[in-house]
Order: C-alpha cells, then sequence, then structure tokens
C-alpha cells in the first residue's frame, strides 16, 4: 500500500490489474499495419481503440495482510500476466516475429515487507537492491523469439539496459545514435556467440 500525493491510499495490486487489463487489447490493435500508420510519430490516444478500464483486483485476489502471502500474489499475478500476453501473440500469428524480453532493473528488494531470505531471491549473490554487490545489480534476462532464439538455451553475456537500444537498432536495420555505449547482444539471441561484443566494463 502506499500514498498518493492527493493524501489517498493506493493498492498496487489495483494499479496492476488495470495494466493487465490493457496490456491483451493495446498488443491486437498496435501490431495492425493501418494502426500503426495513423499514429506512426505521434503520441497514440488509445481510448477510442482499446476502451477504459476500471481498476480492481481479481475476484480471487483478496487483500491481505501479509507481505510475503501479497508478494506470492502478485508473482502469480504476474505470471498469468505473461501468460496471456504470450497466448495473443500466437492467437494473432505474431510470435515468430516478436522478441519478447522479460527482466528485472536491479536484485531483490526490502521495500513494503519483503524478505528477500524467506524467497533465496538472491541466491549466493551478495547483497541486494541498491548494493553494488551482485545481489544487487545482477539480474536475469529471459527471452522468447519463436523460431530464432533456441528454447532452453542460456548464456553467460553480460549486458546491461543501455545495450536493448543497439540490439534493437541492429534488428531492425536502424543506426544507433552515435552516444550510445551500448553494445548490441543480437548475436548472443540468435546463437552467434562468436560474433558478440562485449563491455570492457560497466559502470553505473
Amino acid at each position: 500500500m502506499r500514498l498518493h500525493s492527493s493524501g489517498r491510499k493506493q493498492n498496487p495490486a489495483r494499479l496492476f490489474s488495470v495494466t493487465s487489463q490493457q496490456q491483451s487489447r493495446t498488443l491486437r490493435c498496435t501490431h495492425q499495419r493501418s494502426f500503426m500508420r495513423k499514429w506512426r510519430m505521434k503520441f497514440p490516444e488509445f481510448d477510442e481503440k482499446i476502451g477504459t478500464y476500471k481498476a480492481g483486483p481479481d475476484e480471487n485476489c483478496p487483500d491481505v495482510k501479509n507481505p510475503i502471502a501479497g508478494f506470492a500474489a502478485m508473482i502469480e499475478h504476474l505470471d498469468n500476466q505473461v501468460g496471456e500476453l504470450l497466448d495473443v501473440l500466437r492467437e494473432e500469428d505474431i510470435e515468430d516475429n516478436t522478441l519478447v524480453l522479460f527482466c528485472s532493473d536491479n536484485g531483490a528488494h526490502r521495500e513494503g515487507g519483503h524478505s528477500p531470505e524467506f524467497w533465496n531471491s538472491t541466491g549466493t549473490l551478495k547483497g541486494i537492491k541498491r548494493d553494488l554487490y551482485e545481489g544487487g545489480i545482477r539480474s536475469p534476462l529471459l527471452a522468447r523469439w519463436v523460431g530464432t532464439v533456441a528454447a532452453g538455451s542460456t548464456s553467460d553475456h553480460i549486458s546491461a539496459f543501455w545495450d536493448v537500444l543497439p540490439t534493437m537498432a541492429e534488428l531492425t536495420g536502424q543506426p544507433c545514435p552515435p552516444q550510445s555505449t551500448g553494445v548490441s547482444m543480437l548475436p548472443t539471441l540468435v546463437g552467434n556467440n562468436g560474433g558478440q561484443k562485449e563491455h570492457e566494463y560497466l559502470y553505473w
């Protein structure tokens, strides 16, 4: 639970539910060429295409006082959301033309009563969020691209978030801004490990 600037309480589960309602309908619309032509280089106003949404938790997700139980419920809800998203890609027949990346922006945290120790969130790594140890800055990246990224494959290549831009630029055949210090991870994604450029160092 957190407070809005107005002083009202906000339930993260309710906010999360709105995102869940939007994602599938948005995806069904935005991959269509007619939709993209209309909004290219503009900020999309989704109301007439996507509809309106009412925030509210799922019926089977009641409010809980135990933060550990709440965390477990959020993970289950997120898992369901990802499944719904992948289902839409399959139904729209675009899963072999869509790269899905799933990751976290930092290591485990303690906010909201979360317990990294209870969940063994960092495994054998030292530190948590805001630490410069691996437990604070290292997180997994999952990639799914049917027919391109080999199912079950793994890599020890180290990337950072600023690598996403050059990766997408290479993937779409566009020039990467010269000021970018990122490294495209496309070679790793397609299994060309020998062609993968590495960072000399990473910094924060």
